[in-house]
């Protein structure tokens, strides 16, 4: 059975157009790295490759909060190549005004530019874990967000803001 998987496997990769070497050589370099525990490839909806690594499962739930910001900034190019959204320059007002007009008072300038390079302004600290906390379990994470007051104008500063990041998603 282990033959015919990696049959299969040799298989996507090829139908994919990976180069097998270089990908094994990917998967094999992931175990040398202490806080990487999973490295999945999928491409046009087919599983390329998969490996985890430091005893770690495809069962095991991991914590993903970092590369959700990538996975967004993919599927807003996905949105624009599609004509969803305008471009990364279009406000974010033109999504939220209906439910959160009041809270955007304040915040006419940030684009989705600002949100995908963390430099929306909004006042944030996430070097606590109750920084974090208090927004991923606030009753409305939108609404949270919003109501924070802006600590700098739109575009003048990086801080790392994974709430503002989430803005993307509604």
């Amino acid at each position: 059975r282990k033959e015919s998987s990696a049959a299969s496997d040799v298989y996507k990769r090829q139908a994919e157009n990976f180069n097998r070497t270089i990908l094994d050589q990917a998967f094999q370099s992931g175990e040398n790295l202490p806080s990487l525990y999973a490295m999945v490839v999928v491409r046009n909806g087919l599983l390329v490759g998969e490996a985890y690594y430091h005893g770690k499962t495809s069962a095991d739930l991991l914590q993903t909060r970092s590369i959700t910001k990538t996975v967004m900034m993919l599927l807003i190019g996905k949105a624009i190549s599609q004509g969803h959204i305008q471009s990364i320059e279009q406000p974010i007002s033109d999504f939220l005004e209906e439910d959160y007009a009041a809270l955007l008072t304040d915040k006419a300038d940030i684009r989705i530019r600002h949100l995908l390079t963390m430099t929306s302004g909004i006042s944030w600290d996430e070097s606590t874990t109750a920084g974090y906390n208090n927004w991923v379990l606030s009753e409305d994470p939108t609404r949270y967000v919003l109501q924070r007051a802006m600590s700098s104008a739109a575009g003048a500063s990086f801080n790392y803001n994974s709430a503002a990041v989430h803005l993307l998603s509604l």
